[in-house]
């Protein structure tokens, strides 16, 4: 059986993606990724889920990778596809690790499923958005893309829509690297780990299989109201930012560590956005204690 392209059916009907890796019988986390991530995205150095004795699972937010579209889905939404997955793999209790723009997806799963939870560590997540201070620190085009994701969503899917010819053969690659050299030299450093840029290259394809709107679903329900507030999240939050980083920026850190009551902040300084590839282990170790 391949771990890494299975699905189930869920309550009403629709396919969820989803993948395992490391230790099958180890503690259950499951990863939830950023923009555009499909169920491959993880750290590439499986040996630390064995050294640490975890089992992760990966998924397909609705649109993206094997998952069927759910149109006009909400943060709140994704957390039932969670709980519905648990309660059809018999988990009891398990903790999640969210990164960047699937830290509001983490952020919505700790208010909703504090009774199935551990932890929800939150990895450079985006937060306050609706906040003037915040949205201050964000560069033209993220404000740009909030904006289109807010308004026209359609025309934020036209756009993935027409990359998908670059995503074939070396031209993913090339486009990778290319954003990447627009990143601090943290952040370079931090992708130069064995197989990470194959990861992503993988990744950002099956992210786009079904083409862009998936990708615009997932980013609108991030930038429209969650149906929640921070303040209300009774599980325990781990908070881990990069100071220097210029894409969720270091006020989102603080805007989550204000408002979540029991949240533990962990901010490095000298990191930019991929803290999942520089500090994975030390991210787990965390959870791992805290289970």
């Amino acid at each position: 059986m391949d771990l890494s392209a299975q699905t189930i059916t869920l309550r009403d009907g629709r396919t969820l993606g989803f993948a395992e890796w490391g230790d099958l019988n180890g503690n259950p986390v499951f990863f939830f990724g950023g923009s555009n991530s499909a169920r491959i995205i993880r750290h590439p150095d499986d040996s630390i889920l064995h050294d640490l004795s975890i089992h992760l699972t990966t998924f397909d937010r609705p649109g993206m990778g094997l998952s069927t579209r759910q149109a006009g889905r909400t943060l709140l939404d994704w957390a039932e596809d969670v709980r519905d997955f648990a309660r059809q793999k018999q988990l009891e209790r398990f903790a999640i690790v969210a990164a960047s723009q699937g830290g509001p997806y983490g952020a919505a799963c700790a208010y909703a499923l504090l009774d199935l939870l551990t932890s929800v560590s939150l990895v450079s997540g985006v937060a306050g958005l609706e906040d003037a201070a915040v949205m201050a620190t964000q560069n033209r085009m993220i404000r740009m893309q909030i904006g289109m994701a807010r308004r026209v969503p359609w025309l934020l899917a036209l756009q993935s829509d027409l990359m998908r010819p670059m995503l074939k053969g070396n031209r993913t690659e090339r486009l990778v690297r290319g954003l990447l050299g627009n990143l601090p030299e943290s952040d370079k450093r931090a992708m130069a780990v064995p197989g990470g840029i194959d990861l992503l290259v993988q990744d950002i394809r099956e992210g786009m299989r079904q083409g862009g709107r998936g990708g615009a679903d997932d980013m609108r329900a991030v930038v429209m109201d969650w149906g929640f507030q921070l303040e209300d999240i009774q599980a325990h939050v781990f908070i881990w930012q990069g100071e220097d980083d210029p894409n969720v920026t270091l006020a989102m850190a603080r805007y989550m560590a204000a408002r979540i009551p029991d949240s533990t902040v962990t901010l490095v300084p000298g990191a930019g956005h991929f803290l999942m590839y520089s500090h994975w282990r030390e991210i787990l170790e965390q959870v791992v204690r805290r289970m």
